[in-house]
This record gives structure tokens, C-alpha cells and sequence, in this order.
């Protein structure tokens, strides 16, 4: 599984990314985003974020699945380069950040316990402490997405995970 990351952007940064005029442009900019922006415009999902994507969508790592807004919160965004192709960039705009702000801010720890519980219920190999630290990356993207929300950010999510391999169609 690919490790995941989101970077929270400046309306200039978000235009540059939408003016690419092809792939290659987009993979320069997020390379360069990747290589320069640090905490607090980073957040690192590591490998356990379609886990989180499977816990606010339909139990899967469908980009369509579940319910506006916090099937946005990862997948659900624009993508920027083919999600099969090798490298994801998924683009999250102000106003939906802000609306998957919202949503996750009525969403609690014991929440996205229960929702993990629902998706995967015969999934005895995650512990107890495993399911901890996995609602630790949790309220870390709620906290993400409230400071990015506050200051009128869009969020990139990037992985060099391919759809593919984690949502079969």
C-alpha cells in the first residue's frame, strides 16, 4: 500500500495545479509541492489512509462512493493525473473543504470507531491499539481540515498508490 499525504494550498497554488496543460506539469508541481511544504501544510496519512477513505465513504475506496461531503475528504476530489496510471493528485477546492470540515467537526473518535467496526467487522488482525493510533490519523485530518478550512485552503492528497489496486470496479 502507498503512503498517502495531504498539503494544504493558496488559492495560487491551487490555480497553478488547474493550469497544467498536461500530466507532466502536474507531476512537477506536485513533486515540487511535496519536496517544499512542511507541518503545518503537511499531513502524513502514511499507508493507512484508505482505511480513513473506507470509514467516511461506502466501506471502499470507490472516489464516488458514499455521501458529499466526506466522501471528498480523500479520493472524492478532482483528479489530476490518471488514477491508474502510477501516482494519484487529488484536488479538495476551499468550498468543499470547508464543507468536509463541517461534517467531520459533528464526527467523534467513537464515531469513526463504530464506522470502522460496520466496514470491516471480521477484521480481528487490528488490535485495539492498531484501531487507536488509527483514530489518532483521524482526528488528525479533522484537525487538517479545520485549520485549512479557517484559512480558505484547498488540500491536495497525493499517494503512489493506483486506484486499481485498492478499488476494483
Amino acid at each position: 500500500m502507498g503512503q498517502g499525504q495531504l498539503f494544504a494550498l493558496t488559492t495560487e497554488q491551487m490555480h497553478s495545479l488547474l493550469a497544467c496543460r498536461d500530466d507532466g506539469q502536474v507531476l512537477d508541481l506536485v513533486t515540487n509541492i511535496e519536496e517544499t511544504l512542511q507541518p503545518p501544510y503537511r499531513e502524513f496519512l502514511f499507508k493507512e489512509w484508505p482505511l480513513v477513505q473506507s470509514c467516511l465513504s461506502d466501506g471502499t475506496c470507490n472516489p464516488k462512493g458514499g455521501s458529499y461531503p466526506l466522501n471528498r475528504c480523500i479520493l472524492g476530489g478532482q483528479h489530476l493525473l490518471p488514477p491508474n496510471d502510477g501516482y494519484m493528485a487529488v484536488l479538495i477546492k476551499p468550498s468543499e473543504v470547508v464543507d468536509i470540515d463541517e461534517a467531520l467537526a459533528t464526527r467523534d473518535r467513537s464515531w469513526f470507531r463504530k464506522q470502522f467496526r460496520i466496514f470491516f467487522p471480521s477484521d480481528e488482525k487490528i488490535s485495539e491499539i492498531a484501531l487507536d493510533q488509527l483514530c489518532d490519523l483521524f482526528d488528525a485530518i479533522k484537525a487538517f481540515y479545520h485549520r485549512s478550512a479557517k484559512n480558505g485552503w484547498a488540500i491536495l492528497f497525493t499517494t503512489d498508490e493506483t486506484l486499481d489496486v485498492i478499488y476494483k470496479a
